[in-house]
């Protein structure tokens, strides 16, 4: 798999993450003594990045709105890898065509 490739699918698990994350959340939100699941997301040095749970040490009540946000971000996310994925594909076609 290209850097291109590996990095645009290193965001989309990245987005799954965000999304499964808040989804959980959500679904929690009638559970007394719930602690909320968030989504710690860092840059890796090859490029692209890596998300991971880490669930609150104290129980909170869940946030409609931040996690209606936390939802629009892991959907803007996505978008954007999937649209890498298109683009290479785009490029690769393309410098196909012109060596045929």
């Amino acid at each position: 798999m290209s850097d291109v490739l590996s990095i645009a699918q290193s965001g989309m698990q990245s987005s799954a993450v965000r999304l499964r994350n808040s989804a959980h959340n959500v679904a929690n939100i009638a559970t007394s003594e719930f602690k909320n699941h968030r989504t710690e997301q860092v840059s890796l040095s090859g490029g692209g990045s890596s998300a991971s749970t880490r669930v609150d040490t104290q129980a909170k009540e869940v946030s409609f709105e931040r996690e209606a946000v936390e939802q629009i971000r892991a959907a803007v996310q996505y978008k954007a890898s999937a649209r890498i994925v298109s683009a290479d594909e785009e490029m690769r076609g393309t410098l196909l065509d012109a060596f045929a």
